[in-house]
């Protein structure tokens, strides 16, 4: 009988601390990304970009934000999350089709860095691209290592081309060697 008390006692209080619902609002309302679902995305993306994508989320109800949210949950593994904005982003955007393979998703990944190159946020760009090349993805290394190099950052250009080249780019030993001996 104790231990029925003690469980008892144990739901009670975890009921009594959990959030209650907003009247009106269903409990995955996509207009509400709060929470450990709000955490992971900083984390994963830091602060200003996460928030960024976050917002554009919330604020628009057209916006590919959940596509890239769900795409780099995707690439970093974050099962429970790909689900929540994959959904979004299909009430968001009727056409829109999650990626059938890890190929499509990497290139998905490369075209929306590219688009942020084009607009100048190299650092958006880059979220992309380092997750891209986490699962050993050749071309995303390579330019990783291109924009260290247009940065005059030569130590970490060195190590990008490296890894592309690791992982089968056939230019990557080339520049890494190139840029080594600016350096000696």
């Amino acid at each position: 009988m104790e231990v029925y008390n003690e469980a008892t006692a144990f739901v009670r209080k975890a009921l009594s601390a959990a959030p209650r619902s907003q009247p009106g609002k269903k409990e995955n309302d996509s207009s509400d990304f709060t929470g450990a679902r709000r955490e992971h995305t900083i984390e994963l993306l830091g602060e200003e970009y996460g928030t960024r994508l976050l917002r554009e989320a919330s604020e628009t109800k057209t916006s590919d934000a959940p596509a890239k949210l769900a795409l780099l949950h995707h690439l970093h593994g974050n099962v429970d999350d790909v689900r929540f904005w994959a959904a979004v982003a299909a009430v968001a955007n009727r056409e829109y089709t999650p990626p059938a393979s890890i190929q499509e998703s990497l290139e998905e990944a490369r075209r929306y860095a590219l688009g942020y190159q084009r607009a100048r946020d190299f650092a958006a760009a880059r979220v992309y691209l380092s997750l891209a090349a986490d699962k050993e993805d050749a071309l995303s290394a390579f330019q990783l290592g291109i924009m260290a190099e247009s940065e005059a950052d030569v130590t970490e250009a060195i190590a990008w081309y490296k890894k592309a080249a690791t992982f089968g780019h056939p230019d990557g030993d080339e520049r890494a060697y190139r840029l080594w001996r600016t350096l000696h």
